[in-house]
């Protein structure tokens, strides 16, 4: 199994909208996506309750079947379109990639 993690630092207000509301929408995004890629073993998303100054805001937990299965998350519209999305909010974006 491939696993791979972000981690997310948001805006304080991207988009003319609180944290707390842009971190639920990226929540729902991404959990829609979790359908759409067969090689999706596991899809889950994080909002980060921990306040401290060097914490993120938001997390997406993906396990795959392959490496394959990254190129075709990386690659389909939808998921693009939620890039799109966090491009927007986020200030900082970080990605841990492993075989397990």
């Amino acid at each position: 199994m491939i696993i791979r993690i972000v981690l997310y630092r948001l805006r304080p207000e991207a988009c003319g909208n609180y944290l707390a509301t842009n971190q639920q929408w990226a929540a729902e995004a991404f959990d829609k996506v979790g359908d759409v890629i067969p090689q999706i073993v596991k899809l889950e998303t994080g909002i980060n309750e921990n306040r401290a100054d060097w914490s993120c805001d938001f997390s997406v937990l993906l396990e795959l079947t392959s490496w394959e299965g990254i190129e075709l998350f990386n690659e389909h519209p939808q998921v693009k379109k939620v890039n799109d999305f966090m491009n927007k909010i986020s200030i900082e974006k970080r990605v841990v990639e492993f075989i397990n």
